[in-house]
């Protein structure tokens, strides 16, 4: 056959590039990026942000170790269960209590208590005193750092402070007979409360610890004010004030804990469930039966979350221990509320302004970590009252002996505290707490910080009806 009767032949170059034609090579293209686009989408966004080590060792912090009989949530656990038993007694009977009725007690005074009330109180002596007890041991574990849920702790200490509401209540029962030092033990005991409660454990513990010790400084401070108080039995509750002050946990342990059941929680399908991403962000509701995790793995979730938590971590933990005047600056903007370090670098030379971006990109990040500057502003708050509550009381046994009011500060030195604090509100040290005497009978001691200490010092004369101190 002629080379004109075969047709016009294709040179090899033409046929090495006539597939570039085929409808198939397009459509096996177009299936194969669709394939690979979500694994190339995941590999473009775990590389904005590289991993790094976990910032503390992990074996070494969990190893807890608590004599017999010192665990305070074995007696705070006992103490729920007797006042459930007697909640269920009632029940059966079918006498209703309304807890609300005791809140306006709290606010108003003990005078407005009804006999119900003040029965109420009296078959639950035995949950009090169990609960007490469990105030002076040594230290507390509710679970093991390595827990991977806390629903069963949120129930618990929503128990445990009705507990603390309970024995408050009795402790202005019995000022209002005039029992002033018993009153003093069971504020002291919700003031000791307040750093068991949180002892080795989430954050979320500690806050309600910290709520602790906001109601049992009111009373103290409301308690001092009662002039039938000497200046002995004012030093020995201020002892034990500051002994209670000095055995507080870092703030550094509740991050820790929490970063720990986040990165279990991680590791696991069905993360989003222990953490909750989707009540947080409910525009994810209807994906969560149709794989919501899935179609968050395809933008790097949850290992972008996981590296993000780590750097922030690391981050923090250089300086969120330390007293505000003491710590590195603040970088900008403050979204998680991250600190410059030397250098500007952080972990692994990764600058908290990437971080912040992680922490923007990463829906999981930001949900998780929005808790880190909050848990940091209330750590604030807390060492604020705990100066403060010292000072009333050194201010107050001041009065006992000199039947007023220091006129300044300097008058407090060193025969009631060893030296006026700093302002743990305040970025520098030279900014103190402020003392302010109004008069002979009235002075002030306040924080400059946002929402910190701030009370009024009285001393107050009892009412006749009132017996004395025993």
């Amino acid at each position: 056959m002629s080379a004109e009767e075969s047709g016009p032949s294709l040179s090899p170059q033409a046929v090495r590039w006539s597939f570039l034609r085929s409808y198939y090579f397009w459509r096996n293209l177009i299936v194969a990026f669709v394939v690979i686009s979500p694994l190339l989408i995941r590999l473009w966004c775990l590389s904005k942000i590289p991993p790094a080590p976990i910032p503390f060792d992990v074996e070494e912090f969990c190893r807890i170790e608590i004599e017999p009989g010192q665990n305070a949530f074995d007696y705070f656990r006992e103490a729920v269960r007797l006042k459930e038993a007697v909640d269920a007694d009632y029940k059966a009977r079918g006498i209703k209590f309304e807890w609300d009725g005791y809140e306006a007690v709290m606010a108003s005074g003990w005078s407005g208590a009804t006999d119900s009330q003040k029965q109420w109180l009296i078959d639950r002596s035995e949950a009090m005193q169990v609960w007490r007890r469990g105030t002076d041991c040594s230290d507390s574990l509710f679970a093991s750092p390595l827990a991977t849920s806390f629903d069963d702790m949120v129930t618990a200490l929503q128990s445990f402070q009705e507990l603390v509401g309970m024995v408050q209540c009795d402790g202005m029962w019995l000022e209002s007979e005039g029992r002033l030092l018993d009153a003093a033990e069971n504020y002291l005991a919700i003031l000791r409360s307040s750093d068991l409660l949180g002892r080795h454990g989430f954050v979320t513990q500690k806050l309600h610890g910290m709520w602790n010790y906001r109601v049992a400084a009111a009373r103290l401070i409301r308690w001092s004010e009662d002039s039938r108080l000497g200046a002995v039995e004012l030093c020995s509750v201020l002892k034990q004030v500051r002994a209670v002050n000095q055995k507080s946990e870092p703030p550094s342990a509740g991050l820790k804990i929490d970063y720990l059941f986040t990165m279990k929680a991680l590791s696991r399908t069905g993360w989003s469930i222990p953490l909750g991403l989707i009540e947080k962000n409910e525009k994810f509701e209807p994906y969560a039966s149709t794989g919501m995790e899935a179609l968050l793995w395809v933008v790097g979730e949850p290992d972008v979350a996981s590296r993000t938590f780590t750097h922030v971590l690391t981050n923090h933990l250089r300086e969120v221990d330390k007293p505000l005047a003491e710590r590195r600056p603040m970088a900008q903007p403050p979204i998680v509320g991250l600190f410059r370090p030397p250098g500007e670098l952080s972990s692994q030379s990764f600058p908290p302004a990437l971080i912040e971006r992680a922490v923007q990109r990463s829906i999981v990040a930001n949900q998780t970590l929005e808790m880190f500057s909050m848990y940091d502003q209330e750590v604030g708050q807390d060492r604020s009252r705990r100066v403060g509550l010292e000072l009333v009381l050194a201010a107050q046994i001041y009065f006992r002996d000199h039947g007023e009011f220091p006129a300044e500060t300097s008058d407090l030195i060193p025969d009631y505290i060893d030296s006026w604090p700093a302002d743990p509100l305040q970025s520098t040290a030279d900014r103190l707490m402020q003392y302010e005497r109004e008069s002979t009978t009235s002075a002030r001691i306040h924080s400059l910080g946002a929402r910190g200490f701030d009370v009024t010092l009285q001393s107050r004369t009892p009412t006749a009806k009132e017996p004395a101190v025993p």
